[in-house]
């Protein structure tokens, strides 16, 4: 009977906090762009909500920044490592805070970009939620002849246009004459 009441206290305290102790969380993280080209700046929207009834503090909210984006500004301003952008924040029950961060597409060898948020009780345990945003990349449409050339083409009809008025005022004046 000792035994079993020893088996059933550690049995018990190893078993995981039950789903209350986790904060209930939401996580969204938005960018209208479905695709981009090398070069364009993409600005992200992370919401973050408390859906609990009592407050959750010291929440650590990180955003990868991966390959082919570079990182470039976050409001409220985060700490800015080489691989995500970091933030603290505290939510009320009911609560929820807004991040925004713009990163630039830095090459378009990579067929997609995606970033991932997650918030975290601690930094360095797991996540309580995630969520992500992927972007198609496009090569730039290359510029057509006509495209490269439309100032010497404009100027070109402009010449011709002066040459055929020329030539019809002569001929006019010709005709006068004779």
């Amino acid at each position: 009977m000792i035994a079993t009441a020893v088996l059933s206290a550690v049995l018990l305290a190893a078993l995981p906090a039950p789903a209350e102790a986790w904060p209930r969380l939401s996580i969204t993280v938005d960018n209208t762009a479905a695709s981009a080209i090398a070069g364009e700046r993409l600005t992200y929207t992370l919401t973050l909500r408390n859906l609990g009834a009592t407050a959750v503090d010291d929440l650590a909210l990180t955003q990868s920044v991966p390959t082919g984006l570079r990182f470039d500004t976050a409001d409220p301003s985060g700490t800015a490592g080489g691989a995500a952008v970091e933030w603290s924040v505290d939510l009320a029950a009911g609560g929820a805070a807004v991040f925004r961060s713009t990163m630039t597409v830095v090459g378009d060898e990579r067929p997609r970009v995606a970033t991932t948020a997650c918030a975290r009780t601690d930094l360095d345990g797991p996540p309580v939620v995630c969520a992500s945003h992927s972007a198609r990349v496009v090569a730039a449409a290359a510029e057509s002849w006509v495209t490269r050339n439309r100032w010497y083409i404009a100027g070109g009809l402009i010449v011709a246009a002066g040459i055929a008025l020329f030539a019809r005022r002569r001929l006019s004046w010709r005709d006068e004459t004779d």
